[in-house]
C-alpha cells in the first residue's frame, strides 16, 4: 500500500495580490538546501532569485528555446551562472533521474504530470505549484522501503546493517563529488566516518591537496555535509585538533577508534567532537551551526542515539547521558565501558572492572540488570536479542539471561538480518546464518568461487542491507541472503578503514587511495543506485535530435525521414547487435 501525499495550500501575499518573492516560497517549502527546480523560467529574474544562498544548486526549465535563451543572459549578468542554470525541456518529461531533486516550483498548474513531479523529487522533496488560491505545497514522504545509517554501526545498537530493501547491487551512478581520489595510498587514511539521516549525509575527510606527503603540506580534517540524493554540498565544518597529531599515531592507513565512533546523525540534529576527544557539540544538521556543547566529554570515547537522548562514554570511567535537543545534562554513572548500545529504551555496555555486561533504563540511567560474561570482542543488539561475539552467544534484553551458544567463530563480524545471524570466519568461504531465537543454523552460501582470484579482504569491515552482505575483497562484493543472485563488483571499493556505506536506496562509496586496478574502479564519492523496477523507456527518436539555427543553410541536408528511419533501426536492432560504439543510444 502506497503511503499518502503530504498536501497543504500555502496562502503567499494573497490580501495584497503582491506576487510572491522567491525567497518567500523557499522559505514557505521548509527545504533548507539542495537542488531546486523552476519551472517556466522566463526571463530568468525568478529562477536567479531562488538561490538564496550557497546552500542551494538552481536548475530552471523552459519549453521555450528563446526564454532559455533571455534567462542565460541575465543569469549571466548577474554572476550566477553555474549554481544557477537553464535549458529547454519538452513541458512534459523532466531531464532527471529517481529522487533527485529538492523543490519543485511550478507556476503554472498542470504543466508537468503530478506523477512526474514525485517520480523525481527525493523524500522529503516538496513541490509548490501555483494555483487561482495561492500554491499547493506537496511533500514526498520517505518510502518503507529505505534505511538510514545513522552511526558508524548502522544505529545505536551497533548491527551493522541498513534495514533498507532497496539496496542493491550498484547499476547506475546517481551522483559524484570530489576529490576523486583521498589524498595518498602512503600513510594515514583521509576518510574516518560516514552517516546519513533525513536526506543528507555527514562525513570526516583530510580536505588537504592529494598526492602530496603529509609533512608536507598540514592536514585539513573536516566535516562535511551533502544532500544524501543530489550530492549538493551543504555546509563544512573545520575540525581541529585532528589528525595524525592529535592521534599521536601515523601508522599507515591509520585511524583511531574514537576517530570512527565521533560521529553521530539523528533526526536534525548531528553530534560531533570538533576537535580530537573534546567535547560533544550538537549541531543543526541543516546548517552546521552548534546547537549546544555536552560539557564534561572531553576526553570523548563512543557515543549512541536513542529517543531523543544522547549517551557518551567518556572515557576514563564515566557514562554520561544528555538531552540531544539542546545539550542539557540527564544522568552520569561511574564504569569502565567497553563496547557500549541502545535498544529502544535501554543501554548496555561491558563493565572491565566488574567484568559483566550491565543493562540500565535509557531515561534516568537506573540499573535493570547484570550478566556475567567472558570479555567480548563484539556486542550487538537487535530486538529482543543481545548478541556477543566472536563464538557466538545469545541473552535476552529483558532480563540478561543467556538464551544459547554454539561458539562459532565470527570473526569477520556478525549481522542480524532476516531473522537470522550471519557470520564469516576468516579462513572459510561460507557464510552462516543462524537462527535469532534458537541458535539452529538455517543457512550456508558458499561463496568459494565467487571471488575474483588474486586479492584478498580489504582493510575495511563487512557491512551488509537487509538483503546483501556486501563483503569487501578485490571491490565490494554483493552476497545475496534471499536466495537470488550474487554480485562481484571489483570497480568499486571503499575508502581504508572505513570502508562503504549503504542506506537510502544507494550505496555510497567513498574516494580511495588504492593503486590496484586503478583504470578498473570508479574515483570520487560515488553515491551509486540499483537497477530500476521499472526499466526505462527509450526516447522516441523524434524527440532525439533537435535542428539548430544552422540547419537550414546546411550544403548538404539529410532527408529528416532517413535520419528518422536509421535512428529507428538502431533502437530497435536485435539483442545480440552491437552497432555503434557504446552499444545503442541509451
Amino acid at each position: 500500500m502506497r503511503r499518502p501525499l503530504y498536501s497543504i495550500l500555502i496562502m503567499l501575499c494573497a490580501a495584497t495580490g503582491m506576487a510572491a518573492q522567491p525567497a518567500e516560497l523557499v522559505e514557505a517549502s521548509g527545504v533548507k538546501g539542495g537542488l531546486v527546480v523552476h519551472l517556466g523560467c522566463g526571463d530568468g529574474a525568478f529562477t536567479a532569485g531562488l538561490r538564496i544562498n550557497d546552500r542551494y544548486l538552481v536548475h530552471g526549465l523552459d519549453s521555450d528555446a528563446k526564454n532559455v535563451a533571455k534567462a542565460r543572459e541575465h543569469i549571466h549578468s548577474k554572476g550566477l551562472y553555474g549554481p544557477v542554470s537553464v535549458d529547454v525541456f519538452n513541458g512534459k518529461g523532466l531531464p532527471y533521474t529517481d529522487n533527485l531533486v529538492n523543490l519543485i516550483i511550478a507556476e503554472e498548474e498542470g504543466a508537468v504530470d503530478k506523477q512526474e513531479l514525485m517520480r523525481v523529487l527525493a523524500p522529503y522533496g516538496v513541490a509548490l505549484i501555483k494555483t487561482a488560491d495561492g500554491w499547493t505545497k506537496t511533500t514526498k514522504p520517505w518510502p518503507k522501503e529505505m534505511g538510514e545509517w545513522t552511526h558508524y554501526l548502522q544505529g545505536p545498537g551497533n548491527n551493522p546493517v541498513t534495514p533498507d530493501t532497496r539496496v542493491g547491487p550498484p547499476s547506475r551512478l546517481q551522483w559524484r563529488c570530489e576529490p576523486l581520489w583521498s589524498r595518498s595510498h602512503a600513510f594515514t587514511t583521509s576518510f574516518t566516518a560516514m552517516v546519513t539521516a533525513q536526506g543528507r549525509i555527514f562525513y570526516i575527510m583530510d580536505d588537504a591537496p592529494i598526492g602530496i606527503a603529509q609533512d608536507a603540506v598540514p592536514e585539513q580534517w573536516t566535516l562535511i555535509a551533502r544532500d544524501a540524493f543530489n550530492g549538493v554540498l551543504l555546509w563544512k565544518q573545520p575540525l581541529s585538533p585532528w589528525g595524525v597529531s592529535a592521534w599521536k599515531n601515523g601508522a599507515l592507513r591509520y585511524s583511531p577508534k574514537v576517530g570512527e565512533e565521533c560521529l553521530v546523525a539523528y533526526k536534525d540534529r548531528v553530534m560531533m567532537t570538533l576537535g580530537f576527544q573534546s567535547e560533544v557539540s550538537i549541531l543543526d544538521a541543516a546548517t552546521g551551526r552548534v546547537l549546544g556543547v555536552c560539557e564534561g566529554t572531553d576526553g570523548f570515547a563512543e557515543m549512541r542515539c536513542q529517543n531523543d537522548i544522547l549517551v557518551v562514554n567518556k572515557g576514563g570511567g564515566s557514562l554520561m547521558a544528555f538531552d540531544a535537543r539542546n545539550a542539557k545534562p540527564l544522568w552520569k554513572v561511574d564504569a569502565q565501558i567497553f563496547n557500549m548500545m541502545i535498544n529502544s529504551d535501554r543501554v548496555m555496555y561491558f563493565d572491565r572492572t566488574i567484568k559483566k555486561i550491565v543493562c540500565l533504563r535509557l531515561k534516568d540511567g537506573a540499573p535493570l540488570w547484570e550478566s556475567s560474561t567472558v570479555k567480548p570482542k563484539s556486542m550487538l543488539t537487535h530486538g529482543d536479542y543481545v548478541v556477543l561475539g566472536p563464538g557466538l552467544q545469545v541473552l535476552s534484553v529483558e532480563t540478561g539471561k543467556l538464551l544459547w551458544s554454539n561458539g562459532k567463530n565470527a570473526s569477520r563480524g556478525m549481522f542480524v538480518s532476516q531473522g537470522q545471524i550471519w557470520t564469516m570466519s576468516k579462513n572459510d568461504k561460507h557464510v552462516y546464518g543462524f537462527d535469532l531465537v534458537t541458535g539452529e543454523q538455517r543457512s550456508v552460501i558458499d561463496t568459494e568461487d565467487f571471488y575474483s582470484a588474486g586479492h584478498h579482504p580489504r582493510c575495511h569491515p563487512i557491512k551488509a542491507s537487509e538483503n546483501y552482505l556486501i563483503t569487501a575483497n578485490r571491490g565490494s562484493e554483493f552476497i545475496s541472503l534471499t536466495g537470488g543472485e550474487h554480485i562481484p563488483n571489483d570497480w568499486v571499493r571503499g575508502a581504508c578503514k572505513y570502508g562503504i556505506m549503504p542506506g537510502n536506496g544507494m550505496f555510497y562509496a567513498p574516494p580511495d587511495p588504492c593503486f590496484c586496478f586503478p583504470n578498473q574502479s570508479v574515483k570520487g564519492l560515488n553515491a551509486l543506485a540499483p537497477a530500476p523496477k521499472t526499466p526505462l523507456l527509450p526516447m522516441p527518436s523524434e524527440e532525439r535530435l533537435q535542428r539548430g539555427p544552422a540547419y537550414a543553410d546546411a550544403a548538404d541536408p539529410v532527408d529528416g525521414d532517413e535520419i528518422k528511419s536509421k535512428i529507428r533501426i538502431t533502437i530497435t536492432s536485435e539483442k545480440n547487435d552491437w552497432p555503434m560504439y557504446r552499444r545503442d543510444p541509451k
